[in-house]
């Protein structure tokens, strides 16, 4: 087809960066993780 699918390379991007970091088998909770460690901050309860 030959469409373009930007997102889909950001969000193998995300995956790859999670594995590499032990969270590959996480829950969505590891997508906050990814930008915690993206935007050098940690969010708390």
């Amino acid at each position: 087809m030959g469409a373009q699918l930007p997102l889909t390379a950001a969000v193998m991007e995300m995956m790859q960066a999670l594995r590499a970091d032990g969270l590959g088998t996480a829950d969505h909770s590891a997508l906050a993780c990814y930008y915690e460690k993206l935007a050098k901050v940690e969010v708390t309860r």
